[in-house]
């Protein structure tokens, strides 16, 4: 039993690897250009696209030119590589380490990642604010698209009806991110160690 786990768990990692490689080649300009598709990528595609386009059909992963499928594909693999390499070491699996597990697989693949990715967005507007040009209007625009809700959020929570300038706001939601994303690491931190204590 412990030699099958230790097997699927190798085979769950090589195709994490191969899922990354994947995505990695369909984000790469020279890539996407290419008039054809070398053999490699094809059986590549043909190895992780099925899997990868199951996530894809899900549009709450999907916001505009943001696709967090791919995230979610790799996260489900690694939560059940995990519980895998788990099984080969001891041979048995607890409910606390499962759950240990797809929290901490939750918290570092998916949302530290977009709270991180949120903070270079707030930090990049925060910057435009204070260098604004004629040619960084269009890309404020495309910014201000995705952090509206946030923004309009923390403006409401913070200030109410009251206005503020949108560097104030800017600093406003890039300290609520920092404490968001410490604050959390604290609590799943806590979590995890509770739940790898259960007995059962």
């Amino acid at each position: 039993m412990r030699e099958l786990a230790r097997l699927i768990a190798t085979l769950l990692s090589l195709y994490s690897l191969a899922i990354i490689v994947r995505i990695i080649m369909q984000y790469l300009t020279i890539y996407r250009q290419s008039s054809g598709q070398s053999d490699f990528a094809l059986l590549l595609a043909r190895i992780t696209d099925p899997y990868l386009n199951i996530f894809k059909r899900i549009n709450v992963l999907r916001k505009g030119a943001l696709d967090f499928s791919p995230l979610a594909a790799l996260a489900l693999v690694s939560i059940t590589q995990r519980l895998f390499q788990m099984l080969a070491l001891s041979a048995k699996l607890t409910f606390g380490f499962i759950l240990a597990t797809i929290i901490q697989t939750i918290w570092s693949s998916i949302i530290s990642l977009l709270l991180g990715v949120f903070a270079i967005f707030i930090g990049i507007r925060l910057y435009l604010s204070y260098k604004r040009t004629a040619h960084s209007i269009i890309f404020i625009s495309h910014l201000d698209s995705y952090l509206k809700r946030p923004m309009d959020f923390v403006h409401s929570l913070l200030f109410g009806s009251k206005e503020v300038s949108d560097r104030t706001l800017l600093w406003s939601v890039l300290a609520i991110t920092a404490a968001v994303y410490v604050l959390g690491a604290i609590l799943v931190g806590i979590s995890i160690k509770a739940l790898l204590n259960l007995p059962w």
